[in-house]
């Protein structure tokens, strides 16, 4: 065994690796206007991701673009999200997936010292032959890889609620 992932950095292999299946992750993201309170989201996946190997240059490079696809199901603040504050938490939101990711990635390249993502399925078109992608040795190359991620967000429907909660009922 090379190591562990934790359930966050599972669901992250998940949206990055094509491979794998994808049903809806429900989670919950800082709100960008009031830290102090979460917002719920159910997060689809309803495109493939855009991957984009170069392995030409002296240290090559991966760049993926994730699609995403969120729908948001409540937010705690209560504050009402108009078309430029919708923009301010979307952007939160990939500014958010981006870091998390990049931080997955490095960890795969330093301390695992393996790909889980299924990119070495990806660049072995790269190659003429089986013996030169052998001789590529993808094992040993992707610890150096420079890789880009980019998590393109598109919100959907925001939650109703059929009736405002009493400030005074709810409890935490």
């Amino acid at each position: 065994m090379i190591g562990t992932l934790t359930g966050e950095e599972t669901r992250l292999t998940i949206l990055l690796n094509e491979t794998l299946k994808m049903g809806e992750i429900y989670t919950t993201y800082s709100d960008p206007f009031f830290p102090q309170y979460r917002i719920s989201v159910r997060l689809m996946k309803r495109e493939k991701n855009d991957v984009k190997i170069d392995l030409t240059g002296y240290t090559p490079t991966i760049d993926v673009t994730v699609p995403l696809y969120l729908d948001i199901l409540s937010i705690h603040s209560m504050e009402t999200f108009n078309n430029g504050k919708i923009e301010q938490l979307k952007i939160h939101i990939e500014e958010e997936l981006q870091k998390k990711m990049s931080k997955l990635i490095k960890r795969t390249q330093e301390e695992f010292k393996g790909e889980a993502f299924g990119w070495s399925l990806i660049a072995r078109k790269k190659f003429l032959s089986r013996p030169d992608y052998e001789k590529f040795d993808w094992m040993k190359s992707y610890p150096d890889m420079k890789v880009n991620v980019k998590v393109n967000v598109f919100i959907g429907t925001f939650g109703e609620q059929s009736k405002l909660p009493d400030l005074n009922e709810v409890r935490d």
